[in-house]
């Protein structure tokens, strides 16, 4: 429900240099009045990841972003996991789109 109302809300920017590519995530600082909590990469799967790892984020504007960079031979399925609210808040998932 969430990732349908809220997915165009969370932007990225997918940018290949050379062999790497540099993903730039932004969201911004509430969604339905709940605060932004954090950002975090789920590699393959959310129910069954093969990686998952919190990414640090940092406020620019009325946004909160981060980046991550990845060698373009280890591509595979990305998904970022947007988490808004505390106690009971919600997560807006969007997967990562290499070009």
């Amino acid at each position: 429900m969430y990732n349908a109302k809220y997915a165009e809300q969370i932007s990225m920017d997918v940018k290949l240099s050379e062999h790497n590519y540099t993903v730039l995530i932004s969201a911004p600082k509430a969604l339905n009045s709940e605060p932004f909590q954090g950002f975090h990469l789920v590699a393959d799967s959310f129910n069954e990841p093969t990686f998952a790892a919190a990414l640090e984020s940092f406020e620019e504007g009325s946004e909160f972003k981060t980046w991550f960079d990845i060698d373009a031979g280890l591509v595979r399925k990305h998904l970022i996991v947007v988490t808004f609210g505390d106690d009971c808040g919600f997560d807006v998932t969007k997967e990562v789109f290499y070009q």
